[in-house]
């Protein structure tokens, strides 16, 4: 099982996300990771392109700089699900006390326009999760809520614009 903070860390961290996507500017990615101390800390991560950030992203997601217990990366992706194209927030997060747990990866679609009253958050979605853990999704994703719902305005943006 993945670590519950860890799983709490990716929500919140999300949450930081859907407040920069609603607030209609640029989307910086996100990491965060918690420290040895179980310390959380934040950094945008901004490279020479879209790209080069997310890769950096997902570099300290593998190499681990920080010496984390584990640690979150969040940005804005593309991804075709049902043969449409779909914009949304993709979330990758691991633990690193346990290697055989690996990335999990979310993605949390959304449509419209942050400044209309036509922008959806719709379900979220599983996009990949190791073997060893895919029997815990249900525990991962209460988790993950229960992180989101403590940062207080991405709880609100979530909470209006919920597509069920």
């Amino acid at each position: 099982m993945v670590n519950a903070n860890i799983c709490k860390l990716a929500g919140f961290t999300t949450a930081i996300a859907f407040e920069s996507v609603f607030s209609g500017g640029n989307f910086i990615p996100i990491h965060s990771y918690a420290d040895a101390e179980g310390n959380c800390k934040f950094q945008f991560v901004q490279g020479e392109t879209a790209q080069e950030s997310v890769d950096l992203c997902e570099k300290y997601l593998e190499e681990n700089p920080s010496n984390a217990a584990g640690s979150t990366v969040v940005f804005v992706s593309l991804v075709t699900i049902d043969g449409e194209s779909l914009e949304g927030l993709t979330i990758q997060f691991r633990a690193f006390e346990d290697e055989h747990n690996g990335v999990i990866e979310l993605f949390f679609p959304y449509s419209g326009s942050s400044e209309s009253d036509d922008f959806f958050i719709h379900p979220i979605r599983v996009h990949a999760a190791p073997e060893a853990v895919v029997n815990a999704i249900p525990t991962i994703l209460d988790k993950f809520f229960e992180g989101l719902l403590e940062r207080e305005e991405g709880a609100k943006i979530l909470e209006a614009h919920y597509k069920k």
